[in-house]
């Protein structure tokens, strides 16, 4: 009988590099886990000490609201309405976008969100009025000579938190056919459906890493987990093409990037995850946005990913087919992901190849893989996801 280790390390959970695959089965799907493929591949794995892990996710201010008023202010006014006034802080400058008005801001009442202002800094805005609706953007800072520093309007983060999920996946076959192998002379198979079932698992986590929901419940007097994945903890850059299934234009496609790519931690270099209907629509608009080949080293080609470089006006992206998504009927999505913003939470360390689990009364032999992940999904603006692509406009 062979003799495997008791456990799998992350980098060889992928591609199963320490099991000797047999010759008979072509195994499917070696590359249907791009995600997790790459968490694992670049380290971004880290131990979890409880069920339930933590980490702090800022609170980030905008850096400009609207007038909230339907009757808008004459040129006089000096208490105005915004549609959120914790932006500023006394001492702030202010500018309305449409006409141009700079304000000094010398009071700030976030419970009503009025701006107390001086009207027409620098001859600015005299004689203009203000609309509902007009942008409200910061302009910097201007204290009083001797003054005191103002109070902070600095939100203390929040504590965002996930769950540890149990992932099993058992490998079983009768031992009249492990005899059987044995006893002709070919070999037992026992490898084969070990490493059929190891690429099984990892679709399983790449499935709870794209669609899972953080949940908690009680079955059998046992609590049962799961951890939130990608499409339910993005909801900044999120866009439904419209609203059903259709075709999209470059325009409106790089429209939704340019939000996506608003805030980074890597930098700006992203991940774009995508179904295949929308790989046609990338491969429709231009060839020239389009580079074929990595450079040499990149992650992409160290980890077997097939991958394109999507060039943009934002920063360019690396293009990565997910055939999951198209298996899974999420086709029509692209996932835009700042991998660096992304980490996998462990329970228990690396995936356990559990040997030989059968009763001793069941004529079977079994296996288990096993495995306690979380998915540590940070700053969610960071990321981003459009669907209901059919294809390119």
């Amino acid at each position: 009988m062979a003799n495997y280790q008791g456990t799998l390390t992350y980098a060889d959970m992928p591609n199963f590099r320490i099991l000797p695959l047999g010759n008979d089965i072509l195994y499917l799907d070696r590359l249907s886990t791009p995600i997790l493929t790459m968490l694992i591949g670049t380290g971004k794995v880290e131990p979890s000490d409880a069920t339930k892990f933590e980490w702090p996710e800022g609170n980030y201010k905008g850096i400009s609201t609207t007038i909230n008023n339907s009757a808008g202010y004459n040129t006089s006014a000096t208490s105005i309405v915004v549609d959120d006034a914790s932006i500023f802080t006394a001492g702030d400058t202010c500018r309305i976008k449409r006409t141009g008005e700079l304000m000094r801001i010398s009071v700030v009442d976030t419970s009503t969100n009025t701006l107390t202002v001086t009207r027409g800094i620098g001859n600015s805005g005299t004689g203009i009025s203000i609309v509902d609706g007009d942008y409200v953007v910061q302009a910097g800072t201007a204290l009083k000579s001797g003054d005191t520093a103002p109070d902070s309007n600095l939100a203390e983060p929040d504590m965002a938190y996930n769950y540890i999920q149990t992932f099993s996946t058992t490998v079983d076959f009768t031992d009249s056919r492990y005899y059987s192998d044995a006893s002709a002379l070919i070999g037992t198979k026992e490898k084969d459906f070990i490493a059929a079932q190891g690429y099984e698992h990892a679709r399983k986590m790449e499935a709870s890493l794209l669609l899972g929901k953080r949940d908690v419940t009680t079955v059998a007097n046992k609590k049962v987990y799961t951890s939130n994945g990608l499409l339910n903890t993005i909801t900044t850059n999120v866009d439904d093409n419209g609203g059903a299934l259709t075709t999209i234009t470059k325009a409106n496609f790089d429209a939704w990037l340019a939000d996506a790519m608003n805030y980074s931690v890597s930098g700006g270099n992203k991940k774009l995850f995508v179904g295949d209907y929308v790989l046609s629509a990338l491969q429709k608009w231009t060839e020239t946005a389009i580079q074929q080949t990595q450079p040499s080293g990149t992650v992409e080609q160290r980890l077997g990913l097939n991958s394109t470089i999507y060039v943009t006006p934002f920063g360019n992206l690396d293009v990565i087919r997910h055939p999951l998504l198209s298996r899974l009927q999420y086709a029509d999505y692209a996932i835009v992901l700042d991998i660096d913003a992304i980490k996998i939470r462990t329970l228990h360390g690396d995936t356990e190849l559990r040997m030989y689990i059968q009763d001793k009364k069941e004529h079977t032999i079994k296996h288990e893989y096993l495995t306690y992940y979380g998915w540590e999904i940070q700053h969610e603006k960071a990321h981003g996801y459009i669907y209901n692509i059919s294809g390119g406009a």
